[in-house]
Parts: C-alpha cells; structure tokens; sequence
C-alpha cells in the first residue's frame, strides 16, 4: 500500500508475478491517488491452505475479501489495474 488521497487504484499481477510487478508505476501512483497491489495466492508473499486453487471463484473472492478487510462494507472509489491473469481476463472479458 502507498500514498494517502485520493482513489484507490488495486494492482492485480500476472501468473507467476508478484505485487512487486507494480513496484515502479506504484512510486508515481502514489503522488496522485493511493495504490494496494496485492501478492494473489500462491504468488509472492502470499500464504493460503489451497494455494493450487486459482479457480476463477477463489481468487475473486480472496481480492474481495482483501477489499473488504481494508475498507469495510463501503469502499472508496477503486481503479482496478492489471495484467493477464487467466481467469481475471476471463471475468473483465478480454479488456
């Protein structure tokens, strides 16, 4: 997580990436609006008792349950950013 205004843009990395993936767009980010880039499970710094599972169900529902952690029932506007992800390009429908 960086900066401390503004909307929330979420990162989501690649197959076999990590949220590092986003270390230097995050530093300019960061001037303008706050920026997570989270590690999805099995990758990075990440640690889950199924780390095999990445079922399109299962990963949306870990990056929920993170948005849902940090902000509540009511988050601020999110921006989401990524990079092919299998299932996530599925979901977004190739955008």
């Amino acid at each position: 997580m960086a900066g401390t205004q503004g909307p929330v843009v979420f990162c989501l990395h690649g197959g076999g990436y990590s949220g590092l993936s986003f270390a230097l767009a995050a530093s300019k980010i960061k001037q303008k609006a706050r920026v997570v880039a989270m590690d999805l499970r099995g990758h990075g710094k990440s640690s889950s008792e199924s780390e095999l599972d990445l079922s399109i169900e299962t990963l949306c529902g870990d990056v929920l349950a993170v948005v849902k952690t940090m902000y509540g029932d009511s988050p601020p506007a999110i921006v989401l950013v990524g990079h092919r992800f299998g299932p996530f390009h599925k979901l977004m429908g190739n955008v």
